[in-house]
């Protein structure tokens, strides 16, 4: 993926969540039908409303708290998409697609985050990055590559935690879910057009932030009769995407196309705005 292309996409998500904030309100949804909620998504999302927006715009550059901490999340989530497609691909013996996945967090994404780590007293972790790649590109077999990983996860859930409860509840998380999806939809609108493969890396692209989306959602937790319903519908929602990925390495043509994530994405966002 294009360093420029995400950052624009990211920067792009930020806006919809700014603009999100201030046009609906939990009440107000609470009042809506769903054929209005998804005529306001519509026009949150309208790229016109986005195409001034700083290319790179990065967690340090956006005010309020609970932005912020959706955008760092999103993109360690984008992280993780980049980092699990990257080991499914080592572990099928694609070793060569599998590099190519696991440089892209560390020239697309670490660098523009080192300002936010240091904001929440964090290292980062660079060095796991570091280690995971150098045991796939020097092929040390899967327990390496496996136990590498696992460190570098647990480095990454650390980072996450580090943002406070109240901005990684279910609204959030569906929220978070959403914008890895958006990001998916344009990665396969790119890979798959009119059919024919035309992109075997951001097809893998999409199917790891999907799959991360779909992770974040299992892993909502709650007594609540109307959250578990919302994640149900969302869980429903993203299996729905599972034939858009019949194989790690594309066919050479796909029936499947970018309007069902698109769809998925939108229909995560509206059920973000209950007000759990």
């Amino acid at each position: 993926m294009n360093q420029d292309k995400l950052w624009t996409r990211i920067a792009m998500l930020t806006l919809t969540l700014a603009t999100g904030a201030t046009q609906i309100s939990c009440d107000s949804a609470a009042n809506k039908d769903i054929n209005t909620l998804k005529s306001d998504q519509d026009e949150i999302a309208t790229p016109s409303s986005t195409v001034n927006i700083a290319s790179k715009r990065t967690v340090g550059d956006i005010a309020d708290q609970t932005e912020k901490d959706i955008l760092y999340l999103t993109q360690l989530g984008l992280m993780r998409g980049h980092l699990y497609v990257g080991k499914e691909l080592y572990n099928s013996g694609n070793i060569e697609h599998a590099k190519m996945h696991l440089k892209h967090p560390q020239s697309e994404l670490y660098a523009e985050m080192v300002p936010a780590f240091a904001e929440r007293g964090s290292d980062g972790f660079a060095e796991e990055l570091s280690i995971l790649f150098s045991a796939v590109s020097e092929d040390l077999g899967k327990v390496a590559v496996s136990a590498a990983y696992d460190r570098l996860i647990s480095s990454i859930t650390a980072s996450e935690n580090l943002v406070k409860a109240i901005n990684r509840g279910p609204a959030q998380n569906l929220k978070l879910a959403s914008n890895l999806v958006k990001v998916a939809a344009e990665e396969y609108e790119t890979a798959v057009v009119d059919g024919r493969m035309m992109n075997a890396h951001e097809y893998q692209d999409a199917f790891g932030f999907t799959t991360v989306a779909s992770l974040i959602v299992s892993s909502i937790v709650s007594d609540d009769d109307a959250v578990i319903e919302v994640r149900t519908e969302a869980i429903r929602s993203l299996k729905t995407l599972e034939p858009n990925w019949p194989s790690l390495i594309p066919p050479k043509t796909l029936s499947t196309n970018s309007e069902g994530l698109h769809a998925v994405a939108a229909e995560i966002q509206i059920l973000s705005l209950g007000g759990y």
